[in-house]
């Protein structure tokens, strides 16, 4: 059972899901949280694009890592090749 954008619903199982509630617009403020240590700070969205440019510009980026020092930035995920399982 898997589906390619933020809803899936099996009526044999019984089973909706629905992440859409989750997903930030472009005026809010991304989901973030710090490491452990502090040196890192991890973005995400569910579902689409994270609404700033902590992550680079590239309009399918959903989750990355940023370093508090340097200009460090790694994509974790692009929401255009999500699979909800």
């Amino acid at each position: 059972m898997e589906s390619n954008n933020c809803k899936m619903t099996n009526d044999q199982h019984d089973i909706s899901i629905d992440l859409t509630p989750l997903t930030l617009g472009s005026e809010d403020h991304p989901y973030y949280a710090h490491s452990g240590d502090d040196s890192y700070v991890y973005y995400l969205n569910v579902c689409g694009k994270i609404p700033s440019d902590e992550c680079g510009e590239d309009p399918y980026i959903s989750s990355c890592q940023v370093k508090k020092t340097g200009d460090v930035k790694k994509v974790a995920g692009q929401y255009k090749n999500q699979t909800l399982r």
